[in-house]
Parts: structure tokens; sequence; C-alpha cells
């Protein structure tokens, strides 16, 4: 296992990318959390795919598009319709919302929009895989790293969230 950590001024937040047998994780780390001095240290990092996506995620988070498609994420420990929503939700393009109905009606459940929400709480792999870009059909709805990030993360791809109203 490889981990490196990057600090985003826009989210003031760490991000810990994690490279694990079974693909990639990200968590959103508060300031105040620990993070060790050789997780800070990309360019010590000799792992190539790990690099690639920390510079995709600077770039990012640096207002470019980024396609995080070909990335493998870690999906341990979810269940087949976790997995099911996540994979829909890495179709999302850059700059587009969907509603928490929107993906459940997209998977063939769509009484499940509730059931969508708590797999996106799930998600191993935020920013990567872009919960983000799924609100709810009256506002921005839930973020399991707070609706202050959510915000800013879409706002960085041009949607604003006004009442029951999404543009972009």
């Amino acid at each position: 296992m490889v981990s490196r950590a990057i600090y985003s001024t826009l989210l003031n937040r760490y991000l810990l990318l994690t490279k694990e047998e079974g693909g990639l994780r990200l968590k959103i780390i508060k300031p105040e959390e620990w993070i060790t001095s050789d997780q800070l240290k990309d360019k010590k990092c000799e792992d190539k795919e790990l690099l690639r996506v920390i510079r995709g995620i600077k770039a990012y988070l640096g207002g470019l598009k980024v396609d995080f498609g070909g990335c493998m994420i870690s999906m341990d420990g979810l269940t087949a319709f976790e997995r099911n929503v996540l994979e829909k939700v890495r179709t999302i393009p850059y700059g587009i919302v969907c509603t928490y109905a929107d993906i459940a009606s997209s998977i063939g459940n769509s009484g499940a929009y509730r059931a969508v929400g708590t797999a996106l709480g799930k998600n191993p792999a935020p920013i990567i895989v872009p919960c983000h870009r799924v609100v709810a059909k009256n506002g921005i709805g839930g973020y399991a790293f707070g609706i202050d990030i959510k915000t800013k993360l879409l706002s960085l791809e041009g949607n604003t969230i006004w009442g029951d109203r999404v543009g972009g």
C-alpha cells in the first residue's frame, strides 16, 4: 500500500490518495487531522499510476477538466448495488449534475433514490468517482464531506444550485 497526500487551498482540506491491491481510495481530510510527512512527498513516490492521479487531481482542483475514467477504484466491501451506483456515477460528465432519482432510475430501481444517497456516502474515491455531481430534486442534497465542499466542487465545474434549479 502506498499513500500520498496533497493539500487543496480551494477545499481547505488534505486529499489522501492510497493505492491498495484492489485499486485507489481517496479521503478528504480536515487540516487538523494527522498526515505524515512521507504522505506529502509526491516527488518521492515511485508509483507512476499514483503520480498520474495526483497530477490529475491537482489539475482538476486548478479548474481543468480531467477524465478519471481509467483509474481503478477499490470497491472492496461494497455491495453489488453500491458498486452499480458508483459505476453509473462515474459516467456523469464534468459540469453535469444528475439527481439521486435519475441514478436510481438509470440502474433499474427507480424507487431506490435514498439507497443511492447511502451508496454515495460509501464512495471510496470522491472526485475520482464524482458523487458531488449527484443532487437532490429540490437542491444540493448531502455530501459525506460537507455541503461546503460539494458546493465548491460543483462551482469549480461551473454549476450553481438555487433551490430546485440546477444550472451551469
